[in-house]
């Protein structure tokens, strides 16, 4: 029990009963004030207390309104529950009550003393709405705002004796009022930051209120493209009666009621914006946003709802797109057309031209078997010559012989004989070499390689020109269309060598590889320029480019290739590829 409480015991004990019946009923501050022991203060034992003072401190602590008093000239407190808030947590209540005004209040004496002590001295009563008064609570000054007034109390005697506070803390409504007008502030920098906006965007703006759709704003743009005027304030479709039956009326209508937004790409709207008010045919991207307007009277019903239109011009987009469909539409229709007569074309030009192919495969095969019939002619003449012509060579040869020996030596029988010998051994070596130019019985009795060896053999000796084969062709004997080729080139490029080369020395080299067969002749003469084929310079082209373009005319009826490399004095290189197989037609060995 407090030193207080034992006061307040012993005060029972002697007056007791007059603290227990004036502070009687319940409440914190009630109990306190029956606990308190007021002798220790300066307005001594409860019975002793002026009927003036019992009264309104009665009055007070009864009072659920905040109440405060200040009694006599030490300004002792007596405070009712509803004030009792007002001293927050920092330990103050319950040391306020029976205290001394100037002791307790000293962190805000300086701004009320001078206000206590005009009610006390003269009875002026104050009223302060919202002043600001911070006090130590909590444990820190904090800034507080209230509501109160000083009114004088008259004690039994008529005189001044004490002051009454009625007050109300506005600290709450006054924070939340800066708030407010802080956030009022706040919107109406950032409503006029959003109006600057709206005026320089570059789409077009507009804002229609309530069920009939008033236009209650529109930035510059909407002007500028809709081109109408004196629309605000009036119901949107007086202003548009030719969208009547467009459907955007009902559009804007279920945002309205509904609070849902509608957002919808190229809107077709016949809009009168001419220059005499001629519709034009428009289209439009529309975003349809709802937004309420909590005015005054708004009951969220949606009654107060704005309709936010933010909407974009795509005429000249979608007009333009539909010419380039329409353009597009019409250029595939002519390049299905095109291709139609191309691929006609092509079947007539497929048929010219494997008319054309069959004609140069017939062209190839006459020509394999004018060929076949030039070579079968030149085995028979070459026969010929060596099996008739060369006998009777060989027997009027042996006549002479047997003639040389019966004639007298010294005589002019012995010289005629000897002259016809001499004549008669010139024509049998000449006879040879035109057998073997026809056709070398070589090349039929024992294959291209032996051939080819005798030829160059012959070859060199009556050119004077060193000349090397290397033939390897006899694994199997190759067709006889393709022997005689082969021949008759090294023979060509042989015989173009000696003319006009000036070379000292030439190579042949025949082969069989990957199914075709690979001639090369070589020489080391004065070669030619390769972008001058034609150079009489160059042994392998002699005769103005005749040696090489009957060459390749050989290649090309047997499905083969000519190639020759030169450059001057570095030599000629002639490369000749035919495939084993004749292509045309098979040669058979006969």
């Amino acid at each position: 029990m407090s030193a207080r409480a034992g006061g307040a015991e012993q005060e029972y004990g002697a007056r007791g009963e007059v603290a227990a019946e004036l502070f009687a009923g319940p409440g914190e501050m009630r109990a306190l004030c029956r606990e308190l022991d007021w002798a220790s203060t300066p307005l001594g034992p409860v019975s002793e207390w002026p009927k003036s003072l019992q009264n309104i401190a009665t009055t007070v602590l009864a009072s659920r309104h905040p109440m405060f008093i200040w009694w006599g000239p030490d300004l002792v407190q007596i405070y009712n529950d509803a004030y009792r808030p007002s001293f927050g947590g920092g330990g103050r209540h319950p040391r306020a009550l029976g205290a001394r005004g100037r002791e307790f209040w000293t962190d805000i004496w300086d701004s009320i003393g001078p206000q206590i002590e005009g009610v006390m001295t003269r009875g002026e009563a104050t009223w302060h709405e919202d002043q600001f008064v911070p006090i130590d609570r909590n444990g820190r000054v904090e800034d507080v705002w209230w509501t109160y007034g000083y009114s004088p109390v008259r004690d039994d005697s008529g005189e001044i004796g004490g002051v009454l506070v009625v007050c109300q803390e506005t600290t709450q409504r006054m924070l939340a009022e800066r708030r407010l007008k802080t956030l009022t502030a706040t919107l109406s920098a950032e409503r006029q930051q959003l109006a600057a906006l709206l005026d320089i965007a570059p789409a077009v703006m507009a804002i229609y209120s309530g069920p009939d759709q008033v236009v209650t704003y529109v930035n510059p743009t909407w002007e500028r493209f809709v081109r109408k005027s004196n629309v605000i304030g009036r119901p949107f479709r007086d202003v548009f009666p030719e969208m009547e039956n467009s459907g955007l009326f009902e559009r804007i209508a279920r945002v309205y009621e509904t609070g849902e937004p509608f957002v919808e790409s190229e809107i077709q709207l016949p809009i009168g914006r001419g220059p005499n008010g001629e519709i034009e045919q428009t289209f439009w991207n529309f975003v349809l946003q709802p937004s309420v307007a909590a005015g005054p009277g708004f009951d969220g019903s949606g009654r107060d709802r704005d309709v936010v239109v933010h909407a974009v011009d795509v005429t000249p987009q979608v007009l333009a797109r539909r010419e380039l469909e329409a353009a597009r539409a019409a250029l595939e229709s002519r390049v299905e057309a095109r291709t139609a007569q191309l691929t006609q074309a092509n079947a007539v030009l497929a048929l010219e031209i494997e008319g054309r192919v069959q004609d140069a495969e017939d062209r190839n095969i006459l020509l394999q078997r004018l060929a076949g019939a030039q070579e079968a002619e030149r085995r028979h003449l070459s026969r010929e010559l060596h099996d008739e012509v060369g006998q009777h060579l060989t027997a009027l040869g042996l006549r002479l012989q047997e003639l040389a020996q019966v004639t007298e030596p010294g005589s002019v029988a012995e010289r005629h004989v000897s002259e016809l010998q001499s004549m008669t051994s010139l024509l049998g070596r000449e006879l040879h070499t035109i057998a073997l130019q026809l056709r070398p019985r070589a090349l039929d009795d024992f294959g291209l390689d032996a051939a080819l060896a005798a030829y160059a053999r012959s070859w060199s000796k009556q050119s004077g020109i060193v000349c090397q084969v290397h033939a390897e062709t006899e694994s199997a004997r190759l067709p006889t269309a393709i022997e005689s080729a082969v021949y008759r080139v090294v023979q060509e490029a042989l015989t173009n060598v000696a003319k006009h080369s000036g070379a000292t020395r030439a190579s042949v080299v025949v082969e069989r590889r990957d199914g075709q067969v690979n001639a090369i002749v070589e020489d080391d003469g004065r070669g030619f320029e390769s972008a001058s084929p034609g150079d009489r310079s160059s042994g392998l082209d002699a005769a103005g480019g005749l040696g090489i373009l009957g060459i390749q005319e050989r290649a090309a009826q047997l499905g083969g290739s000519v190639d020759v490399e030169s450059a001057p004095g570095r030599g000629t290189t002639l490369f000749f590829r035919i495939p084993e197989r004749v292509r045309a037609m098979e040669n058979r060995r006969g």
